[in-house]
């Protein structure tokens, strides 16, 4: 049998299945010792799932900035309980940047902030 730890990603499914019996199998993929991390991409600013989960003692760490325009839920990740939520174990290059690339979700916080009024 194939032993090799797994890294579940999702994209923009929470939206259909942020229920009681989705949380406990997230809950039981990260606990069983296979799955080491869930990462989640979503479309709304507030996940309801991220309180089931922590309820049930999984570590939640959101990748996106949470000063500049409150609370973001898009990007998610999901650990096994215990596991640190600042990832001080994975060695990161200088320039590093916790979210996707491709997502304009902190650009656009700022343009607000960047603009001048005349």
């Amino acid at each position: 049998s194939d032993d090799r730890p797994l890294i579940c990603f999702l994209s923009n499914i929470l939206c259909y299945c942020t229920d009681e019996s989705t949380a406990d199998l997230f809950q039981k993929l990260l606990t069983c010792g296979r799955v080491h991390a869930i990462i989640a991409n979503e479309r709304g600013a507030v996940q309801g799932m991220v309180a089931m989960l922590q309820h049930r003692g999984i570590v939640v760490a959101k990748l996106l900035d949470q000063q500049n325009a409150g609370r973001d839920d898009r990007q998610l990740l999901f650990l096994p309980p215990g596991a640190s939520p600042d990832l001080p174990n994975i060695p990161l290059p200088d320039d590093f940047s916790p979210i996707f690339p491709n997502q304009p979700y902190e650009e656009k916080k700022l343009v607000g902030k960047n603009q001048t009024k005349n």
